[in-house]
């Protein structure tokens, strides 16, 4: 209970009302598996292992933030999505300093940038927040923004074969 407690106040900003079950925040949790779904994909289909691997992690740390809330989850949850943040970073830098170009960033980052917005529009005390609505905005964050690593990662990449 204390480590429903503990994260119960950093997760309460993304809107959902915390339950008493063992997916505290059910919408929230469930889209988690977006991140280890794009994961799998990019996996499979690129040589990004490191964003493969951050994607998973991200995945994981998120659903224990959002669903059994263990006292840890907030340190999973801030490390394996800052290590994705990192991982896409260091590869957009230096895919643009081999390759001069930009343009393989631009449709994957404004849709980060949307599901960001109606992210944070939805959060508690915004405007689309509804904490016992099934939609739930911090979730379409979850999907989008896991789309958009997969769309950026997919997009140039030359297939594994």
């Amino acid at each position: 209970m204390i480590g429903r407690i503990f994260i119960g106040m950093g997760a309460v900003r993304d809107c959902e009302a915390i339950g008493g079950t063992l997916l505290g925040q059910p919408v929230n949790s469930l889209t988690t598996i977006a991140f280890v779904i794009a994961g799998v994909i990019v996996f499979r289909r690129t040589r990004r292992r490191w964003v493969a691997v951050g994607l998973v992690a991200t995945g994981i740390g998120s659903f224990l933030f959002h669903g059994p809330m263990p006292a840890y989850a907030q340190l999973a949850h801030d490390v394996t999505l800052w290590f994705l943040v990192g991982v896409v970073v260091v590869s957009v830098v230096n895919e643009y300093w081999a390759t001069g170009e930009w343009r393989h960033v631009v449709g994957p980052g404004l849709l980060l940038a949307a599901v960001a917005i109606v992210g944070r529009l939805g959060a508690t005390g915004n405007p689309l927040c509804d904490p016992s609505s099934p939609w739930q905005p911090h979730g379409l964050w979850h999907i989008g923004s896991a789309v958009a690593v997969t769309w950026w990662a997919l997009d140039h990449e030359t297939p594994k074969i």
